[in-house]
């Protein structure tokens, strides 16, 4: 995945190294004129430490696209955990395609929800935890998200399995991202095979 912009990462998605700089840059200026402080080196700090305050709040009231795009990768791992294949399949274009590592589609739109209930049939799963993610703005209505997952299925908690999934989202008229393409990359380590599908 390509890194985000870095300003926008830095001031909406992460401000906490911008917040440290103007903190430390301010307690510096105090430091540096502690016997004679003025009122201008006074209105100085101030402004530094609000820019701080402000940086902190804006991360939060404003949320990027990629921030969206990861909130609903995270989403449909909780739609997962709680066995809710009708909230899952909502986040699925009517397109949407699922297709093995090699990019060759092993279910076409018109079975992946089919295939969903299939597969939570076939395999009951106990946990699911989300290891890592990552997101990728590709376009103002695509984007990308790669998904470590670790999972257990059934009652035998000392054999987790690790899966790698990369899905290809787009944002539909009403603002929501959809999954229109899932990509199975691994399992374990290794490529999974289509004879794991039920």
């Amino acid at each position: 995945m390509a890194d985000p912009p870095f300003f926008e990462h830095l001031i909406f998605e992460n401000p906490l190294p911008l917040v440290i700089v103007l903190s430390v840059a301010a307690v510096a200026v105090l430091l540096v004129n502690r016997g004679r402080l003025s009122r201008r080196t006074v209105v100085g700090v101030g402004m530094l430490v609000a820019l701080a305050g402000l940086s902190f709040a804006v991360s939060r009231w404003v949320q990027t696209d990629r921030e969206q795009l990861m909130a609903a990768a995270r989403r449909l791992v909780e739609h997962a955990l709680a066995d809710d294949l009708t909230a899952m399949g909502a986040m699925f274009d009517p397109i949407a395609v699922l297709k093995g590592p090699g990019g060759r589609v092993w279910v076409p739109a018109v079975m992946v929800f089919t295939t969903m209930q299939r597969v939570d049939q076939k395999y009951v799963l106990g946990t699911h935890k989300l290891r890592d993610l990552d997101a990728e703005i590709r376009c103002e209505s695509h984007g990308l998200t790669l998904l470590k997952v670790t999972s257990v299925v059934g009652a035998d908690a000392s054999r987790p399995h690790r899966t790698v999934w990369e899905l290809a989202w787009r944002r539909n008229e009403e603002g929501r991202w959809r999954i229109k393409e899932a990509r199975w990359l691994k399992l374990d380590g290794l490529d999974p095979a289509i004879d794991l599908l039920p």
